[in-house]
């Protein structure tokens, strides 16, 4: 409490000096980071140093306000509603409405998580001659990534010069818990057990604040993902979905706080405290906090027998119970688990509610066995175990931390893309099959599921659902005819064509040759311009990519594609007759530098990108500077339609790139739509499909005026915003690809950058190799 008197007293004297609104951590951040590619050291390493002090003082005070509002209203009814009343008036005390925790930049957020401002301050640090303080910003990071092949390249570096000391070897963002953790470890382990018991509490007191902190971090506002925002989610979806991510999040929480790197985690972290003050406190003869330690790790393990058993020999002479703490974490526990379960089975999600039991006895037997001292003293009833495993301050006991991926598909039970694709099927070539459809099948058939799998396990869910109640039944069969109905009149979903609809499939579909209206190059042919496409701000060219290079990108999508809309996760993002996959350019990278896929085609998959938005720029003659948001290789697989199943109207309803559809046909540009999106941009791959071709309509949004059918290097470039609503039909039959390209204006959400900084030290960047 005096901790927080002092914070809303330094905070009120400082704000009060201004009314001026002071730039937030996520602000200094991008400032840091865009002086950092201007090559201004002094004012990134300002920014940067200004933004990880407001981001640590950020998060003390809602440490603060959690473990306030967590006293004042644990006795009350209604306590998820006035914890947030109490969080919210906090905050606004504390911060004085000079720092808005609702709005910051989440991917900032996951940055400072990650430690990426200490790769940015480390280079700074080192053109700027400050070697200490590059040292301890490149170990800071190696402590969270610690196979970060770039960071552990520049370490070495730095050890070998002449000025080099190991003290200057210190993370700069190791955790008060941990570090008295640490130390309490090797002060038991020295016999010093009244120092250790100091320190374990020290950490134990620690551990709540920063769970706690956690959780209050998991209250944020509902991340529908970067991509595809027109979905058709309506208001109780939407809640559910929020609910879902704050139970997770929440029950993440306990092995989120005990991670010593972004792969490892101590195991069973709270109870191994209170198992080693269980002993240390034995050893000190205070029997009393030894039984509470003991009873406080069995809440967590109650069925170690080993601890049970010391549980006898501590004789105290009134009843002890486990600390407050414990019994309230460990009831949270249990009653999100509950939930969260039942919000599993009612939704048919495939989640595994194993994954979220943060302390298990067996892992921490078999990490104990036969390594723990035994206690020198008996008890007159027996001997004492002690039931701590010696450990140094490296912290050996860890394990990985998993990373659970829900399934909302109530049928498909999907196969993981293979773990170790062959780089040869990425190389545009035949190789030993007879024909490229071979190929594909043969590849498809390695990854995806199969439909007679699909419709099989679909069997297996009706056979085992045939006890079900009558009424049940009767209710889904009146939500599916109410959902049809809704469908029907849904905005977007549903098209006519217009009478006087465009169509264009060659140049033999244009009526005249197209007036060129800006300087196209001579390897590519002008298909179409703006008034033969029917509206401003559009064209579409052929050639932008031979037969070969289209048949190379489509193999490096078979071989390195992920299920889902490359965003988070949804695997049928827009009609469940489809199956998408796609791969990022990023993701590419990745799987190129491990060999994983051939190094050409990501290059190829990269050159071509960049064309498209060079000719896109040129095209419309823009003066301003064009970058690169998003860059997506997608491919659109049909599914065989169930019996009396009918074809989706559209396989991508009619949007905006930038604005979010009304139903009146306006298409608005605000949040959460990519407002800052300016072009967008389409190569197709192929045309050995059925359907799938590309759309644009009035500004109804309900008749389609335009059609393109894509073609093996045709490129489609046009406006982002409500002049060019768009849209895809549905792909009845084979498998259709295309580069998916989105371009801005704006330097901020430059795509090329956030990779070159994600990647930095990559061999596929070694023609601009860094100084360092």
């Amino acid at each position: 409490m005096f901790v927080l008197f002092l914070l809303l007293l330094c905070v009120s004297s400082c704000v009060a000096e201004t009314t001026q609104r002071k730039p937030q951590y996520d602000e200094l951040y991008a400032s840091g980071v865009r002086a950092y590619f201007d090559g201004e050291w002094d004012n990134c390493i300002k920014n940067l140093e200004e933004a990880i002090k407001l981001y640590h003082f950020y998060n003390h005070a809602l440490k603060e306000c959690s473990e306030l509002c967590n006293d004042e209203t644990a006795q009350l009814k209604d306590y998820v509603m006035a914890k947030a009343t109490c969080d919210q008036k906090c905050e606004e005390r504390i911060f004085n409405n000079a720092v808005d925790t609702l709005r910051m930049n989440p991917q900032v957020d996951e940055a400072f998580k990650h430690r990426k401002p200490y790769t940015y301050l480390q280079y700074a640090y080192f053109k700027k001659g400050k070697v200490r303080k590059a040292v301890q910003a490149t170990y800071t990071f190696l402590q969270h990534d610690p196979e970060d092949e770039a960071m552990v390249d520049n370490l070495d570096y730095y050890k070998s010069r002449d000025d080099y000391s190991d003290d200057m070897l210190l993370d700069l963002e190791q955790l008060p818990m941990l570090e008295a953790y640490k130390k309490g470890a090797d002060a038991y382990v020295s016999g010093y057990y009244a120092q250790a018991v100091e320190l374990l509490k020290f950490a134990v007191s620690e551990f709540f604040k920063e769970e706690g902190l956690c959780r209050t971090r998991c209250d944020r506002s509902y991340d529908v993902g970067p991509e595809y925002l027109l979905g058709t989610k309506r208001q109780h979806e939407q809640t559910n979905d929020h609910f879902q991510q704050v139970l997770e999040c929440n029950l993440g929480c306990v092995n989120e706080v005990a991670a010593i790197s972004n792969k490892l985690a101590l195991i069973n972290f709270l109870p191994e405290l209170y198992n080693y003050m269980q002993f240390a406190y034995y050893q000190l003869g205070n029997f009393k906090e030894a039984n509470r330690c003991a009873k406080s790790y069995l809440v967590f393990l109650p069925e170690d027998e080993t601890m049970a058993t010391n549980i006898g020999y501590y004789e105290v002479d009134e009843e002890v119970f486990p600390e407050d703490d414990v019994i309230r974490l460990k009831k949270r526990i249990e009653l999100q688990l509950g939930l969260l379960g039942y919000y599993y089975r009612t939704f048919g999600i495939k989640g595994d509610l194993d994954s979220f039991i943060p302390y298990k006895l067996k892992k921490a037997k078999e990490e104990r066995k036969d390594v723990g001292p035994k206690a020198e003293g008996k008890n007159p009833k027996g001997e004492m175990k002690n039931n701590v495993a010696a450990t140094d301050a490296e912290i050996k006991e860890v394990e990985e931390i998993p990373e659970v991926v829900q399934k909302k598909e109530s049928v498909d039970d999907e196969l993981e893309p293979s773990s170790d694709p062959n780089p040869n099927f990425a190389d545009g070539k035949l190789g030993g099959y007879k024909s490229w459809q071979e190929k594909t099948d043969d590849m498809i058939d390695s990854r995806d599921i199969s439909n007679i799998r699909r419709q099989g396990l679909g069997r297996e869910k009706r056979e085992v659902g045939d006890g079900e109640n009558s009424e049940t039944l009767d209710l889904q069969k009146r939500l599916d005819n109410l959902n049809e109905k809704i469908e029907a009149t849904s905005i977007g979903r549903r098209v006519i064509d217009s009478p006087n609809k465009i169509v264009i499939t060659d140049s033999s579909s244009v009526s005249e040759k197209p007036i060129v209206e800006s300087e196209i190059p001579d390897a590519y042919t002008l298909l179409a311009n703006s008034t033969q496409m029917g509206g401003p701000l559009r064209f579409a060219l052929d050639g932008l990519a031979a037969t070969d290079q289209c048949r190379t990108l489509i193999d490096l999508e078979l071989a390195g594609g992920r299920y889902g809309d490359g965003y988070y996760g949804n695997q049928s993002p827009h009609t469940p007759q489809e199956r998408f996959h796609g791969l990022t350019l990023g993701d590419a990278i990745r799987q190129s530098e491990r060999g994983l896929l051939p190094v050409e085609a990501v290059r190829l998959y990269d050159s071509i990108s960049d064309e498209a938005l060079k000719l896109t720029k040129s095209y419309f003659k823009l003066e301003k500077e064009l970058y690169f948001d998003y860059t997506h290789l997608v491919c659109r697989t049909a599914l065989k339609p169930k019996e009396g199943e009918k074809y989706d109207e559209l396989s991508h309803p009619i949007h905006g790139d930038n604005c979010l559809l009304n139903t009146d046909g306006s298409c608005e540009k605000k949040s959460p739509a990519y407002t800052w999106r300016d072009y967008s941009a389409i190569v197709y791959l192929n045309d050995d499909f059925d359907g799938g071709e590309f759309i644009m309509t009035d500004p109804t949004a309900r008749q389609v005026t335009l059609e393109v059918m894509p073609k093996c290097g045709r490129l489609v470039s046009f406006s982002a915003g409500s002049d060019c609503l768009h849209g895809v039909k549905p792909v009845k039959k084979g498998r259709r690809c295309a580069v998916a390209l989105w371009f801005t204006h704006d330097p901020d959400h430059d795509e090329r950058k956030r990779i070159r900084v994600e990647l930095a030290g990559s061999k596929y960047f070694s023609a601009e190799k860094d100084e360092l």
